[in-house]
Order: structure tokens, then C-alpha cells, then sequence
């Protein structure tokens, strides 16, 4: 099942050149465990990792990705706010990590970028509840997701420069309950050859 999945991912995710390079590939499947309070610090998949898909297998968020919807005005969505600032920092695209973690600092989930949040809860008894009411139905920088979605982002620049995006820099911030999730890195050697 798993192997059907990858290949289906590959087909719908990655051009023809990617899947026929002979350097492509995908790592295990991992999956990971964050207890109460579990939390990974901003990060980027990085080289030579060209697409991840993350699975939220029991429905629980908590990804953070600071830079989402940081694009140029003419691919942006509305935003809440249209001050000179913001519009002034929507237009600034890190090229480094350095300068991506400078450039968040003071950035807050659910204010700025986009957070995955889970649409459900899950109590003591393993029993899901879903959340009805959650007050961000019109905020932009909130996306819900249920057990079983999954997302799916890449790594490098859709340009053909073979650089890394600095947008895909992401957080699992911390759990307020436990959380699954499981990972696919997709991968390619030499990707500005493609």
C-alpha cells in the first residue's frame, strides 16, 4: 500500500525529467511521535530533498510555515492587513537561513504565514471531537486539516535555478496534545541539471 502511495505522490507531484532521473528517489516513510508540549524548531527539509508531504495521521496540527502567502502582490491572497509594513515584507523573500530566521523573528502562527491546525481533538478515552466553533473561520493564515489529510510542499525554487526555497521553512510548534505524523522526502541529485 505504502509503495502505491509513493508512486502515486512521484506521478502527480514530480515532472517526467525528476522521476526519470536516475539519482530520484524517496526515503522511508517516518513517523513521529510529539508529546504534550513536542515541538521541532523552524527548519528546512533541504538538499537534495525536492518535495516533502507530511500525514497527519490521528488529525492533530501544528505546522507552521512563517513565509506562506509571502509571495508577490499579484499571486497573494487578500490579507487581513494592508499596512505599508506588511506589504513591505510580503515582498522580501529570504535567500538563506540566516536570513530567514532574522527576517520571522516576531512573526506569531495564526498572525503571519500559514499554520495547519488540526480540526479535531482527542481526548483522554483516544475519542475524537470535532471543533464546531473555532473563531478563525476568516482568518488567511489558518488552514484545518483532519486525521488522515496530508500536505504536500516543495523544497526548491519553481524557477529552474536549483536554489532552495526559503518559503518551505517550517515548525512543528509545540503539541497541546499528542500529536502523529508521518513524513515522505522525496529526493534528486544535481537538481539544476533539470
Amino acid at each position: 500500500m505504502i509503495s502505491r502511495l509513493v508512486s502515486s505522490i512521484a506521478n502527480i507531484m514530480l515532472s517526467k525529467p525528476v522521476l526519470t532521473n536516475p539519482t530520484a528517489g524517496v526515503e522511508d516513510l517516518q513517523v513521529l511521535k510529539y508529546d504534550v508540549g513536542g515541538e521541532f524548531v523552524l527548519h528546512h527539509d533541504g538538499e537534495p530533498r525536492i518535495l516533502t508531504v507530511i500525514y497527519y495521521v490521528n488529525g492533530v496540527g501544528g505546522t507552521w510555515f512563517p513565509f506562506a502567502n509571502m509571495g508577490s502582490e499579484e499571486s497573494e491572497p487578500p490579507m487581513v492587513s494592508s499596512s505599508r509594513q506588511d506589504k513591505q515584507q510580503r515582498m522580501i523573500t529570504p535567500q538563506n537561513k540566516k536570513q530567514a530566521l532574522e527576517l520571522c523573528k516576531g512573526f506569531q502562527p495564526g498572525k503571519k504565514g500559514l499554520l495547519i491546525k488540526g480540526s479535531t481533538t482527542v481526548n483522554n478515552n483516544n475519542e475524537s471531537n470535532e471543533i464546531t466553533d473555532t473563531g478563525d473561520d476568516i482568518n488567511p493564515h489558518i488552514t484545518y486539516i483532519q486525521q488522515g489529510d496530508a500536505i504536500a510542499f516543495y523544497n526548491y525554487k519553481s524557477d529552474g535555478s536549483g536554489e532552495l526555497d526559503w518559503k518551505a521553512l517550517h515548525a512543528g510548534i509545540p503539541a497541546d496534545e499528542t500529536k502523529f505524523i508521518a513524513n515522505h522526502w522525496f529526493r534528486v541529485n544535481k537538481l539544476s541539471e533539470y
